[in-house]
């Protein structure tokens, strides 16, 4: 460019401007031509800062998502195909992006975009049988990326796994299997602890598939007294078949009396004890004095005659369901059914998603169905909830939490912060037998089931007496869960 093209002094005109141009020609040999530019000569912008200014400071977004998880726990086993998992995840923005798992090094979308903040999440899996890995892995709005450690877990084949024989004289005395399960008759009043999962459905526990089954423990010949501590394994596949004749009382132990079960899961139970027997379900018969805590069962098919609960078919008013839960279907031939118990008992920060169906056999239109129990009779539902179909045959006394309550000399009646779910079409309009005290209805007609179904911040009553810190968990788009679920 020539000396002549400067701005000095020409700032915000036009000038003229004489430059040189310098090239290669096509043959390598060095050219130059002269020409003239027009140039704008365009002022500088000096900002000018008041005394004292300070540049603001930009805030920048660099700490990740902090990640809780809950379930499965390390090294977790289980014959259950289908795995649930459960994670929270925070973030100190207030936006999260997404998550996603990543189960033996391969990432599996969790289908969750922008998800709620501070917020559980609750999703399944179906893995193959085999040794497995996961993570979870979540972004937020400024590309902040958290990893979890790595868990493992084994499932195992449901189809080959039998565990030898840990029977042992020394208390907790140990169970392994179904033929250990099956000795425990012989001691009534010991301390048992269950050592791994159980599997009623392999070859070596053919002989309890058939016929009538497994023999309920103490049937015709005593109450258990003593403790069953699952220890946070399942029986899978227990089956009972009790059409004969012969003691009231059919599950897995006849009557409970005086005796603890706790941590223990039932999976697929299928107990019948239809034609004559008193008091069916799928832990015992008879609870009396006698406490079921943090247990389950799982996807079970319970038929009896009358008297039949997901756990219990009747119980006393000093025995005690705490922290459990049911789901799967239960017949009762005539009356009293419900999800939890046939009868009474205190049913505390519990639910069912039983469904029940009272059968009316003797005729007197009393079936007395509801999602917990059948009836109350110096019993209590509190802090608890049913969302299974309430039906039966003829003019029942149906109810979406208890079939009745009775006041018929078993001591006063105890109703809490219960709810029930509204299915359409089946056979319950009420808490109880005419009556709705201390009950919450649940339906789709006023945005009840998205407030019970995780949108739970406002804590309106009756939840708001529920302990979402310590016993109960929010769910998004679900109902809520129990703590130790998770």
């Amino acid at each position: 460019m020539g000396n002549n093209c400067s701005c000095d002094g020409f700032e915000g005109k036009t000038i003229l401007c004489d430059v040189t141009i310098f090239y290669d020609s096509k043959y390598g040999l060095e050219k130059q031509f002269s020409t003239s530019v027009v140039v704008d000569c365009v002022p500088e912008l000096i900002l000018i800062k008041p005394d004292g200014f300070i540049d603001p400071i930009i805030p920048i977004d660099d700490i990740p998502p902090i990640i809780t998880l809950f379930s499965p726990i390390d090294l977790y086993s289980t014959t259950n195909l289908i795995i649930d998992f459960n994670f929270k995840v925070t973030d100190d923005s207030g936006s999260i992006k997404d998550c996603n798992i990543i189960i033996d090094s391969i990432v599996n979308g969790l289908g969750i975009s922008n998800p709620l903040n501070d917020s559980n999440y609750s999703f399944n899996r179906t893995l193959n049988v085999g040794d497995h890995n996961w993570s979870i892995s979540c972004s937020d709005v400024s590309n902040n990326n958290s990893n979890t450690g790595v868990r493992n877990l084994t499932i195992l084949d449901s189809n080959l796994t039998f565990y030898s024989s840990c029977w042992s004289d020394i208390e907790p005395h140990t169970i392994c299997n179904c033929d250990d399960l099956n000795k425990m008759r012989i001691n009534l009043d010991w301390n048992y602890i269950l050592n791994n999962d159980i599997n009623m459905l392999v070859s070596e526990c053919s002989a309890y598939q058939t016929d009538i089954g497994f023999v309920p423990i103490g049937f015709d010949v005593g109450d258990f007294t003593g403790t069953f501590d699952g220890n946070k394994h399942e029986i899978i596949g227990l089956y009972i078949n009790r059409t004969d004749s012969g003691s009231n009382g059919v599950g897995l132990f006849s009557v409970l009396n005086q005796a603890q079960i706790l941590d223990l899961g039932l999976v697929d139970a299928n107990i019948i004890g239809y034609y004559s027997h008193w008091a069916t379900g799928s832990f015992a018969g008879f609870l009396t004095d006698s406490n079921i805590s943090t247990s389950y069962s799982k996807n079970l098919n319970v038929l009896g005659y009358v008297g039949v609960g997901g756990l219990v078919g009747g119980a006393n008013v000093n025995s005690f369901i705490t922290n459990s839960y049911t789901t799967g279907n239960i017949v009762a031939r005539d009356a009293y059914v419900g999800g939890l118990t046939g009868g009474n008992g205190v049913a505390t920060n519990s639910y069912s998603t039983v469904n029940v169906y009272a059968g009316n056999y003797l005729g007197n239109n009393e079936g007395l169905a509801g999602g917990i129990t059948g009836e109350l009779n110096g019993g209590s539902v509190i802090n608890s909830f049913a969302t299974g179909t309430i039906n039966g045959n003829g003019i029942n006394k149906y109810g979406g939490v208890l079939g009745r309550i009775c006041d018929c000399g078993g001591g006063p009646n105890l109703i809490s912060n219960a709810y029930w779910f509204d299915n359409i079409g089946d056979l319950a309009s009420n808490c109880y037998y005419n009556g709705n005290n201390n009950c919450v209805k649940i339906d789709d007609t006023n945005g009840d089931v998205d407030y019970f179904k995780g949108d739970l911040s406002s804590r309106e009553p009756f939840l708001s007496n529920w302990d979402f810190e310590n016993i109960w968990v929010e769910q998004i788009n679900d109902f809520p869960k129990l703590y130790w679920e998770n």
